[in-house]
């Protein structure tokens, strides 16, 4: 009897913590983003809760996928890898869609290595993360121009 107890509390548990990430993914908006004709369908985080999840625990990202990080007003905004799987390109973008930093080759943190902060220097309002090596594949440089169609 206790054994049965203990399998429908667990399946319980399971289906909360699925239906929880579902609603997390479902909820999040997707907005293209182009470079030339170089286009992201970018999943966009809007809120703080979802400015901190990105790209955390995804196991791969295609080519033409992205995360797109809108912020209140422009600022020094850091990024880490933290619980990250895949490598990055991070690159920051000020309020007219204009590249003002890209770090490249983001690689996921180490377990038991400290986890450094990516700081661009600059100010931007939004931030694009997308497979590491892609930035310098399709020609992004600081100054390229980026067109957000929502």
């Amino acid at each position: 009897m206790k054994i049965f107890f203990w399998i429908i509390v667990c399946a319980v548990i399971l289906a909360i913590v699925f239906i929880g990430f579902w609603l997390q993914k479902s909820n999040m908006e997707t907005t293209k983003v182009c470079y030339g004709e170089h286009c992201f369908i970018a999943e966009t985080a809007k809120t703080q809760a979802q400015r901190v999840r990105g790209l955390m625990f995804r196991k791969s990202l295609a080519k033409d996928r992205a995360m797109f990080f809108v912020f209140d007003s422009p600022g020094v905004h850091n990024f880490w890898m933290k619980n990250c799987l895949i490598p990055l390109d991070i690159i920051f973008l000020d309020e007219n869609y204009k590249v003002v930093a890209i770090k490249p080759n983001n690689q996921p943190c180490q377990e038991g290595e400290e986890c450094l902060s990516i700081n661009p220097n600059v100010l931007a309002k939004y931030v694009l993360e997308i497979n590491a090596g892609l930035a310098s594949q399709i020609g992004l440089v600081v100054g390229s121009q980026f067109i957000v169609k929502p």
